[in-house]
């Protein structure tokens, strides 16, 4: 993914918010450039954070809390079956387990 086909793709989803590109093209120059972040750590980091300031749901997939987290793919898969194993324990198990 190149830097407008990102902004483009958050535009296309915030843009009816007042998200412009002049906000986005700043962030995405400092995460480049301050803290060395990929182009895909800093679509998902905006992602994530834009559905939260306007309560909308976004979905990531493994790749993409790869990209944010920097955690292998191993880590992740470990991660995840230990929360898995503690909301079986709270019995919250429903919705978790069809999705897996």
């Amino acid at each position: 993914m190149d830097k407008d086909t990102l902004i483009n793709n958050l535009l296309a989803n915030y843009g009816k918010y007042g998200v412009t590109r002049a906000e986005l093209e700043p962030i995405i120059d400092d995460g480049i450039q301050n803290y060395d972040l990929s182009l895909e750590a800093i679509y998902s980091g905006l992602r994530m954070s834009l559905a939260s300031a306007f309560n909308e749901h976004e979905y990531f997939s493994l790749d993409d809390v790869m990209a944010i987290t920097g955690e292998s793919r191993e880590e992740l898969l470990q991660r995840i079956e230990q929360c898995r194993q503690e909301l079986i324990k709270q019995g919250k198990t429903r919705t978790l387990i069809s999705s897996l």
